[in-house]
């Protein structure tokens, strides 16, 4: 199991492909996910208050 999970590491996520020059250049990448909108803009204010700028992305997802 640790080889395979060496090689879906490997693999480029769609965030990852997106966010490819940002993640190169050296800044971080935090990726959140939640289902509840209210939980979300939560953290994304909390995440704005430490300086940090959100990237706007919208993943498709089973439902959509």
């Amino acid at each position: 199991s640790w080889s395979t999970a060496l090689e879906g590491a490997s693999v480029p996520d769609p965030a990852r492909r997106q966010f490819e020059d940002t993640i190169a250049s050296g800044q971080i990448l935090l990726v959140v996910d939640a289902d509840d909108a209210e939980q979300l803009q939560r953290v994304e204010d909390a995440v704005i208050r430490t300086g940090a700028r959100p990237l706007p992305y919208e993943a498709a997802t089973a439902v959509s």
